[in-house]
C-alpha cells in the first residue's frame, strides 16, 4: 500500500462512481480502485502502470474518462 506521497501534485483522483474512485500515484507507479460496499471504503484493486503502457515508461500524473451515473447525464 500507499503510507506517504512525496509529491501530490503527481497524484491524480478520477471518480468512478458514486461509490468509488481511481487514485493514480507517481511514486508508487500504481493505479489505485478505491470503494465501498456498504460504508467501508477499501481498496479493491490495483494495477501497475506497466501493464498498460509501454517498457520503460514513467508516468508523472493521469487522466481519464469515464460515463457518467445516470443521475449526472446532462442532456
Amino acid at each position: 500500500g500507499v503510507s506517504h506521497i512525496q509529491d501530490c501534485a503527481k497524484s491524480s483522483i478520477v471518480r468512478v462512481n458514486k461509490d468509488g474512485v481511481f487514485i493514480f500515484v507517481a511514486d508508487t507507479q500504481k493505479l489505485y480502485l478505491i470503494d465501498r460496499h456498504g460504508g467501508d471504503f477499501h481498496l479493491h484493486a490495483s494495477w501497475k502502470i506497466s501493464d498498460f503502457m509501454p517498457t520503460g515508461f514513467h508516468a508523472d500524473f493521469m487522466t481519464a474518462i469515464s460515463n457518467a451515473d445516470s443521475e449526472h447525464e446532462h442532456h
